[in-house]
């Protein structure tokens, strides 16, 4: 009996033994495993970034500042030079769907900007390709012009006449409203048929008046190269375009009263097939969009700042294909994974 019962035990203990061995090799194969996905995965999403994915605390910060003033230097960004992580999962599954839609055949390229302003997170994927931002430009000059009414009290209420038609070359795919010949209309009237209706026209018309030096100072003090009216071959990123939605939402390059005057004005944009097709109809959206390209290669881009609850976001769209259809549904999908994924 008593060589049995060792021999029993002899047993466990070797099979115990063995146990732990597989256990051991379990955990290392588990992690090695999980390590390389990680990677793996890592790498894809450091591939469509402008900026590295790395934890918040370790990443220094970009500081942008009003120029322009002798003794003071007012801040208008404050970003981190890395993207943080509470954000990567949606970034994961937007470039799953680009790749999707590429594959099919649907876009030729996406470029997205997302800042959370609960988090103060962001990301950006393709950040470094530029568009024709075309109707976006719309935002800077009413930036520039609210910036001008601060300079000169009752700019708004002045009138101009409408006596030539601008637009008689190009006819935008997207048009509501225009202002009509012979009449005369504020300036205040004007910038309302530019954001709402993206009337080229009233824009056309604005920018005989436009004061040229304020105009590059929006986009020189924003780190962004100063326009040329008129010119054809203005390209930016999906990341640059943001800096202007994101001004207004800071409240710190104009006016507390004329950021919120241009964030109204915005919500009241006509254009439905992009940002906030899919999203509740209850929920405010201060967004423009823009339209460019050729035959061959049409763009399209929205940018918005949607209202969720109390978890506003900014989201900037912007896309190449041969196909306006395909390019709105994008947008459109886009737009609803991001608030599903923050309303959540």
């Amino acid at each position: 009996m008593g060589k049995k019962n060792s021999s029993s035990l002899l047993a466990i203990k070797v099979n115990l033994f063995q146990l732990v061995i597989l256990l051991a090799l379990t955990g290392v194969l588990v992690y090695f495993g999980t390590r390389y996905t990680l990677e793996k995965k890592a790498d894809l999403l450091a591939s469509y970034s402008s900026s590295p994915v790395g934890s918040d605390s370790g990443c220094k910060y970009d500081v942008k500042r009003v120029q322009g003033y002798k003794y003071i230097k007012p801040i208008l960004f404050v970003d981190q030079e890395c993207e943080g992580s509470t954000l990567q999962f949606i970034k994961s599954d937007l470039i799953n769907y680009i790749d999707e839609c590429k594959s099919k055949g649907e876009i030729n390229s996406v470029a997205v900007y997302l800042k959370d302003y609960q988090s103060n997170d962001y990301f950006s994927i393709n950040g470094n390709e530029k568009f024709m931002p075309a109707s976006l430009m719309k935002v800077p000059f009413l930036i520039t012009f609210l910036k001008m009414s601060e300079k000169y009290p009752g700019l708004l209420q002045e009138k101009y006449t409408f006596n030539k038609d601008y637009s008689k070359t190009k006819t935008p795919e997207v048009l509501a409203k225009s202002i009509e010949q012979g009449k005369s209309y504020t300036v205040e009237e004007l910038l309302q048929y530019m954001i709402q209706y993206s009337d080229n026209n009233a824009t056309y018309l604005l920018s005989e008046h436009i004061d040229n030096a304020m105009l590059n100072a929006v986009f020189t003090d924003f780190g962004l190269q100063a326009p040329q009216l008129g010119s054809v071959n203005l390209f930016m990123s999906a990341e640059e375009y943001s800096r202007f939605m994101r001004s207004l939402v800071n409240g710190t390059y104009l006016t507390k009263a004329n950021s919120e005057k241009a964030i109204a004005l915005l919500t009241t944009s006509v254009f439905d097939k992009g940002i906030q097709h899919d999203l509740p109809k209850d929920i405010s959206i201060a967004h423009k969009f823009g339209e460019s390209g050729n035959e061959n290669e049409m763009q399209l881009h929205e940018s918005g700042i949607v209202y969720l609850e109390n978890k506003p976001y900014l989201i900037t769209v912007m896309t190449k294909g041969s196909n306006k259809t395909h390019l709105e549904q994008v947008i459109q999908r886009i737009s609803s994974k991001v608030y599903q994924s923050l309303k959540s």
